[in-house]
């Protein structure tokens, strides 16, 4: 079972992969953004990691939420991105790009 076990690991850790499906939703491609609102849609997909699943679709405007580790802790959840302002050190996003794993 070692090597087998290494293997399921290194798997796992590699992380997630796309499938299928995964559509974007929003108005823009996967977002819709109205004034100081940025929501996010995606359309449900099959994800595979150490076996595929399905995702159900996911919209932050009708109360999906997010979830950003290595922010706060445990996590910081909300459903705007729009509220994401510093990054994990608490420094100022203005006027910079960053990016959000789905």
């Amino acid at each position: 079972m070692g090597h087998l076990l290494h293997m399921a690991e290194r798997s796992r850790h590699l992380g997630a992969i796309y499938a299928s499906g995964l559509d974007p939703a929003g108005v823009d491609n996967y977002t819709t953004s109205v004034g100081t609102s940025v929501t996010m849609q995606i359309g449900a997909g099959v994800i595979y990691q150490m076996h595929t699943y399905n995702s159900t679709a996911k919209d932050t405007s009708a109360g999906d939420d997010m979830h950003f580790p290595n922010w706060t802790t445990p996590y910081f959840s909300t459903t705007n991105l729009y509220d994401i302002s510093t990054d994990t050190n608490g420094n100022n996003l203005n006027n910079k790009y960053f990016n959000i794993v789905v």
